[in-house]
């Protein structure tokens, strides 16, 4: 396979990862689970970042929804 097809398919993995664990963190019903799963979530952001699977504003604006989400389950 040529480098180009390889990285593809790593950035597509790195991608979906990212966006079951954005996912999951969404559907979470109680806080503690919420609270549970984020810094999965998060790590997975700062990978594909790091990556360059996805830009740092667009990870940083992630990490923003998900922490509003996850303090709207405190009220």
């Amino acid at each position: 396979m040529k480098t180009s097809q390889n990285e593809r398919l790593r950035n597509r993995a790195m991608k979906g990862n990212m966006k079951g664990a954005l996912k999951a963190v969404a559907s979470a019903r109680t806080l503690d689970e919420a609270n549970s799963l984020l810094p999965k979530a998060i790590s997975m952001l700062d990978q594909a970042t790091q990556s360059s699977v996805i830009h740092k504003n667009a990870a940083a604006r992630q990490k923003s929804k998900l922490y509003a989400l996850v303090a709207s389950l405190k009220g």
